[in-house]
């Protein structure tokens, strides 16, 4: 489950690693937002003893329902994560370094880091595209698909003054 190394088939020098991971193994399930079918991901390590050096990539489809038109939309998304894993030692004098991730010598678990990652890349406002026009606010039409005929402009009656003066 999720984004593990064996790292005891890791060499010295650079490795690659490409595989396919199911979102739901990494604990991407998030209400209105669906991952899918699977998210490519790409490990490139550098190991020298104890030490890994890593550049981790992926790539992967999100589905969601715009917040401006409501419509189901489909987008493509990537990121990149680096870090550094060294093997945890009896003392720990490494504990609390940002970027640093530790091992036990036999395996590296990623699932959290590639997790975390994707996460990160969601915007907090989900559109279909960046100029989507939204709904109009009087009728509902779809303003992406025509034009809005209501005819219904409302003026802010804080502004109403401004309105009346201009001559």
């Amino acid at each position: 489950m999720g984004f593990v190394l064996d790292l005891r088939q890791l060499s010295d020098g650079r490795s690659r690693w490409v595989e396919a991971v199911q979102p739901r193994e990494l604990g991407l399930e998030w209400p209105g937002l669906e991952f899918g079918p699977e998210l490519r991901v790409q490990l490139d390590v550098g190991r020298t003893g104890n030490d890994l050096d890593l550049a981790l990539s992926f790539t992967g489809n999100r589905r969601g329902e715009c917040d401006r038109c409501l419509q189901p939309f489909e987008v493509a998304f990537q990121g990149s994560i680096r870090a550094i894993a060294r093997r945890a030692s009896a003392d720990h004098e490494l504990a609390g370094q940002d970027g640093v991730i530790f091992h036990d010598g036999l395996t590296l678990d990623l699932t959290v880091e590639v997790r975390e990652a994707v996460l990160v890349d969601i915007p907090i406002q989900q559109l279909c595209t960046a100029d989507c026009r939204g709904l109009c606010p009087s009728c509902g039409i779809d303003l992406n698909t025509g034009r809005c005929d209501c005819g219904r402009e409302t003026i802010d009656p804080r502004w109403e003054a401004l309105r009346k003066a201009r001559p």
